[in-house]
């Protein structure tokens, strides 16, 4: 546990470092920086939802990120972006970020958007479609709550590692393979 907090702050400081540096800034002229979240969400509640390590940043982290990038930046959604490309309005001396999210989730309206309203910042979410008016989950959050309930894997950095492995499956076996876990272990992930 002490060697993950460590290996956290250490990667925290690194990317703060980085991304307080002229280097980002000054590289980022006539280029777009397109960043991509899954989760926003308070650390206590990534242990609870069963988020893998690396798949959120928490509302004070993504708060800074605004900062930095509304002061450095003209943020576009992604539409607006293709707009300007598409007629000509690109201006290659400006800077320019578009903020897109996986998912969907609930916390993206909860913490996100919130901080995106305060900022006058555009984002755009990519649904997965497939979900909308079910009561199934990612795949990849099914197997983590099984190995959560289940499983000696109670550390994410654990089933995270596991959960990488399994992305490389094509999607009908992986669906298969979570689905057989769950029956041969009785766990169900919730409605």
């Amino acid at each position: 546990m002490i060697r993950s907090s460590l290996t956290q702050t250490l990667r925290s400081a690194a990317a703060g470092l980085y991304w307080g540096s002229r280097h980002l800034v000054s590289h980022a002229t006539d280029k777009v920086l397109i960043l991509m979240y899954h989760r926003v969400i308070p650390r206590g509640d990534a242990a609870s939802t069963f988020v893998q390590p690396g798949m959120f940043v928490t509302p004070a982290t993504f708060n800074r990120h605004l900062r930095f990038l509304s002061s450095h930046f003209e943020l576009l959604s992604f539409q607006d972006l293709l707009d300007r490309w598409e007629d000509g309005t690109w201006d290659p001396g400006r800077r320019y970020c578009t903020i897109t999210f996986d998912d969907g989730w609930l916390d993206n309206y909860r913490y996100a958007y919130p901080l995106l309203t305060a900022y006058g910042a555009p984002a755009t979410i990519f649904l997965p479609t497939d979900l909308i008016g079910t009561d199934d989950w990612l795949w990849s959050d099914r197997l983590g709550y099984l190995f959560h309930r289940r499983s000696a894997l109670k550390n994410p950095g654990q089933w995270g590692s596991l959960v990488e492995r399994v992305k490389a499956l094509p999607d009908d076996p992986r669906t298969r393979g979570v689905e057989t876990l769950e029956r041969a272990t009785g766990v169900r992930h919730p409605e």
